[in-house]
């Protein structure tokens, strides 16, 4: 029916405060009126096993559409593309699958972040994949550290190119927490972004932080 469609959300150069990449995220347009959350529809779409056909849809009309704005020079060629992807999506072929259809819509695998949850982390195979995604020239990205949990393990191997750090329920006690976090990731290379950024109190601290995305 044509329901699924990603919308987009800014990643945001704190710095500068340009917009230099933005975030697809699939949303179910219900009658072209209603639009609801991958939250509302996730379970159900896994029970009857959906969810990776609405991943690959979400993922190639990503592509087109990032593809359309570089054509048209809306976006530069640099521009930061992330899309997020389910545990059931990550199986054996995935990367290779992800190349050719980058490959098919102009794009480069660099231009490209995969997001990925922490509990991906849980199956071998889902840890092959995002190895062979980071060697496809794919970056993949952590969404994990948030007020409530976070895995200390991802941070010691340092599987990722990003880790995101959850702003939305900001205090100085989390921003003492996240300054460690910190540190421990540039220490194996790995990059910030602050998600959650919706005042300038918490646009102060990501700054402060020193995060490079926001």
């Amino acid at each position: 029916e044509e329901e699924f469609n990603p919308f987009f959300q800014p990643v945001i150069d704190p710095a500068s405060l340009s917009v230099v990449g933005a975030e697809s995220l699939a949303r179910w347009q219900l009658g072209g009126f209603r639009v609801l959350s991958a939250q509302v529809f996730r379970d159900v779409a896994c029970e009857l096993h959906h969810i990776t056909t609405i991943d690959l849809t979400i993922i190639s009309k990503t592509f087109s559409i990032i593809r359309r704005m570089m054509m048209a020079r809306i976006i530069p060629y640099t521009f930061k593309t992330v899309i997020n992807v389910s545990d059931e999506s990550l199986k054996k072929g995935f990367a290779k699958r992800m190349f050719f259809l980058a490959e098919q819509h102009g794009l480069h695998p660099s231009q490209i972040e995969f997001d990925i949850k922490d509990s991906a982390l849980a199956f071998p195979e889902s840890l092959l994949v995002i190895k062979e995604l980071r060697e496809t020239g794919f970056r993949v990205s952590l969404d994990v550290f948030t007020e409530t949990a976070f895995d200390l393990q991802a941070l010691v191997r340092a599987d990722f190119d990003i880790i995101k750090l959850d702003f939305r329920a900001f205090s100085p006690q989390l921003q003492q927490v996240y300054a460690a976090l910190k540190e421990a990731a540039e220490k194996g290379d790995v990059e910030i972004l602050a998600k959650g950024i919706e005042n300038k109190v918490v646009l102060d601290a990501a700054m402060a932080l020193g995060c490079k995305y926001v």
